[in-house]
């Protein structure tokens, strides 16, 4: 993204955090809490990217 930027080209990140860094809680990271999180959001990010992409198809038209 920054030499994208750097070369003047607009860019846009979407993330979805599953779970915390290691080390912030006191229990070991476990790849079930990452699948259930995404499972509980899917639909929401979902949405975000329905609402957004067409935005993104009329700024670049």
């Amino acid at each position: 993204m920054i030499a994208a930027r750097h070369s003047g080209i607009r860019v846009l990140g979407i993330s979805c955090v599953t779970n915390a860094a290691a080390g912030i809680l006191d229990q070991p990271l476990r790849h079930e809490e990452v699948l259930d999180t995404a499972e509980r959001v899917k639909d929401q990010f979902i949405g975000l990217l329905k609402a957004i992409i067409p935005r993104i198809a009329e700024a670049i038209a």
